[in-house]
């Protein structure tokens, strides 16, 4: 069900980085959305495609989700301010898989409308989404790189959440330039 957005915005204002906009991009913001409401084991997004739109969780949670050996399991809780599909625009490649884990009330946001926003490099959203690593991208690099290499102990979704987060204190974003890459340090790789 769809909805014009109303009051059920007046949350997002005071989250990162939505606290940051302008009272004119709230404005614009407001008047490019939807509100839509998912039930519990909905589905908000696919790894496997990158969505037509990108939503902000408004209330309720949603689950990030991995699978290993056919089987899904939790990588992270997504709450008020989480914004779903907007790694996968970002990446113009699917890594979200997404459920709701409660009732949820979500902004939606056109893909066209949230490219603008992330092109934007004044808007506070852009700059956010531009600046950041994503849970979601970094499991799928963690799958690329690890998969099967969690110790003695092998695979447990718990092993898979503490290696995600010890690479996230480790990782850091890189420019999409020749003299950023050969500025890497010994054992980095890009």
């Amino acid at each position: 069900m769809t909805s014009a957005p109303s009051a059920g915005l007046e949350r997002l204002w005071a989250l990162k980085p939505f606290a940051a906009f302008t009272p004119i991009q709230r404005q614009k913001f407001a008047a490019r959305c939807v509100l839509e409401r998912f039930q519990e084991g909905q589905r908000l997004s696919g790894a496997d495609l990158v969505g037509h739109r990108a939503l902000v969780i408004l209330e309720g949670e949603a689950r990030l989700l991995a699978v290993h050996d056919g089987l899904p399991f939790t990588i992270e809780r997504l709450g008020p301010g989480a914004l779903v599909g907007m790694a996968s625009l970002l990446r113009a490649e699917g890594c979200e898989e997404v459920s709701a884990a409660t009732p949820l009330l979500v902004a939606a946001l056109p893909d066209a409308v949230a490219l603008e926003l992330l092109l934007d490099t004044d808007h506070p959203l852009g700059r956010h989404c531009r600046e950041r690593l994503w849970t979601a991208e970094l499991s799928v690099l963690l799958e690329r790189l690890d998969a099967g290499r969690l110790g003695a102990g092998g695979f447990t979704p718990e092993a898979w959440r503490r290696r995600l987060q010890e690479l996230q204190g480790r990782v850091r974003l890189l420019p999409a330039t020749a003299d950023a890459l050969a500025a890497l340090q010994p054992g980095e790789q890009a």
